[in-house]
């Protein structure tokens, strides 16, 4: 029977479940339309956000050879909350990757996501996978890989676990060569794999360019090869080899020891990763007689046929003395160099004046960076002509009390070499995107140091020094060679100078008519012989002979 109280109880009903069907209407339309629509912690649960990571630059050598390129490898990663038997997982991974359980389980004891370990091998992967381990996944990363292994590993340097340059090239140039990071919002399962239809945003990434060196690696190959054999048989405490193009500053080549493999820098020591030939400066010895002599021809205060009296070997000067290897009487302008008298070169200074004098110091490029790109260049050391000592007009003339590095000095010999311009030396020929078409590409802007003359009278005497003077083990058949020696004694730190340990150096270019090389070799304390003549000449000697070979 149908009453009022019945009446009454289904309308009653109806308007309660219209009223909760109206709220949860509102409540529906709340959550799709609320820019938040669930609390954060619950966001984080199925909201995905993936950087997306940008391919790295490849590194060319001139012929686009490559030199450093970007690989996949896979990295470990894990949700903690998943693993159910964290001490066994733990046990597994670490007898697999080589870590410490302990440091493994504090890691298990997070909540979030963690790393277990970046960029594993291929047999690292494969034995995880068949463990099938709870909690565990794997995320596709790049690898920096160096194929050509030692291999100009000073100029081309290493990348850290992200991908960042560390050293070398590439870090001068790791804002091209990174690109940038792209992002890609989305939504994630329960497996936290991508929900692709779900997809709300996309940051498009973009890759990093390719840079083409200057760098030969088969002229880079002679010089380090020479290099080794050399070290060898002197076994010093560090060497350096540096080859450039007088005629544009292009690095051809440059090698150091000790050296070290990129793709495993972490095992080598910083001694070993440090560029030496553009971080380090030391005092150059008689090599550096050559600026002098330039300047003294530049301002015509002395002419090749000049006669110098050498003092027999043993020179007083303002109470200081001054000696000569061998005793040498009268010897003339280009004698000085070619004998390479210290009394000799001093006298010469001493007409040009030390405040000329100092200023083609500058103008040679010493005492300050060259610009190469490469990190870390020291600018060398010489003090101001005004806090110069008597003494200074007999040591820094004959490359004493001053601070240069191998790369200056590759930039000084090129001057001569050049006819009398400087150029900056640099690396990199050319910045590239990913379809090869040139960005960006070096532009170098000399500056005339000295006239065609004055570079044409120097090169005549460094060919004399090699003909017949102190540089005779430099000469190669069937080319003149331009050049000069150089043996220093290290500073003691105590004060004064070792009397047992050297620096003996060689600067030249080749040919000398028309030069294609400017070599420098420097080698730090030998053992046995010691003499620029008689070690850093033949080393020179050796990789001129066979880079001309290549080259023609």
């Amino acid at each position: 029977m149908y009453t009022k109280a019945t009446k009454f109880k289904s309308s009653f009903l109806f308007f309660v479940l219209v009223f909760l069907f109206v709220v949860l209407l509102i409540r529906l339309f709340y959550l799709q339309l609320s820019p938040s629509p669930l609390p954060f912690k619950d966001k984080q649960q199925y909201e995905f956000a993936l950087c997306l990571k940008p391919q790295r630059g490849i590194i060319y050598d001139r012929k686009e050879r490559k030199l450093a390129v970007s690989l996949t490898a896979n990295s470990v990663y894990s949700f903690p909350k998943e693993i159910k038997d964290k001490n066994k997982t733990a046990a597994v991974l670490a007898s697999i990757l080589h870590l410490d359980k302990k440091t493994l389980l504090k890691k298990f004891s997070r909540k979030s996501f963690v790393w277990i370990k970046r960029k594993i091998s291929s047999a690292e992967e494969k034995a995880i996978r068949d463990k099938f381990l709870k909690g565990i996944y794997f995320l596709p990363e790049e690898k920096r890989f160096y194929p050509q292994g030692e291999l100009a590993a000073h100029i081309i340097g290493f990348c850290g676990i992200d991908n960042e340059g560390l050293e070398g090239i590439e870090l001068f140039y790791d804002d091209y060569l990174r690109g940038r990071e792209g992002w890609r919002f989305s939504e994630k399962d329960a497996h936290h794999s991508e929900i692709a239809a779900f997809e709300k945003q996309n940051i498009p990434l973009i890759n990093g360019y390719n840079l083409l060196l200057t760098v030969d690696t088969v002229i880079q190959y002679i010089v380090e090869k020479e290099l080794k054999k050399t070290v060898e048989e002197c076994k010093p405490l560090a060497a350096t080899v540096v080859v450039l193009d007088p005629q544009n500053g292009e690095l051809l080549a440059l090698a150091n020891y000790p050296t070290y493999n990129p793709n495993f820098f972490s095992s080598f020591s910083t001694s070993s990763r440090r560029n030496q030939a553009v971080t380090d400066f030391f005092e150059p010895g008689s090599v550096f007689k050559i600026i002098a002599a330039s300047a003294a021809l530049e301002e015509k205060v002395a002419k090749l046929k000049d006669i110098f009296y050498c003092e027999k070997g043993r020179y007083c000067f303002r109470g200081h003395i001054l000696h000569d290897y061998h005793a040498y009487g009268k010897l003339n302008f280009s004698q000085v160099i070619e004998k390479s008298s210290n009394i000799g070169i001093s006298k010469i200074a001493q007409i040009l004046g030390r405040e000329r004098f100092y200023k083609y110091i500058l103008k040679f490029g010493f005492a300050s960076p060259t610009g190469v790109d490469l990190p870390g260049e020291t600018q060398g050391l010489i003090m101001s002509p005004r806090n110069w000592q008597d003494i200074s007009m007999l040591n820094i003339p004959m490359g004493q009390g001053i601070g240069v590095s191998s790369l200056q000095l590759g930039q000084a010999i090129s001057v001569i070499a050049s006819g009398g311009m400087l150029f900056q030396p640099h690396v990199v020929k050319e910045i590239r995107d990913k379809k090869g078409e040139t960005i960006r590409s070096f532009s170098n802007s000399p500056r005339r140091i000295i006239s065609k003359q004055t570079a044409q009278k120097m090169t005549e005497i460094l060919q004399r020094v090699v003909e017949k003077g102190t540089a005779k083990n430099a000469k190669i058949k069937g080319y003149k060679i331009a050049g000069k020696t150089g043996t220093a004694q290290k500073v003691n730190p105590r004060g004064g100078y070792y009397k047992d340990k050297f620096i003996a150096s060689f600067i030249g270019f080749l040919p000398a008519d028309k030069p294609l090389l400017s070599i420098v070799v420097v080698i730090d304390h030998p053992q046995g012989k010691y003499f620029g003549g008689t070690v850093a000449a033949p080393l020179f000697q050796r990789i001129g002979k066979q880079v001309m070979e290549y080259l023609r």
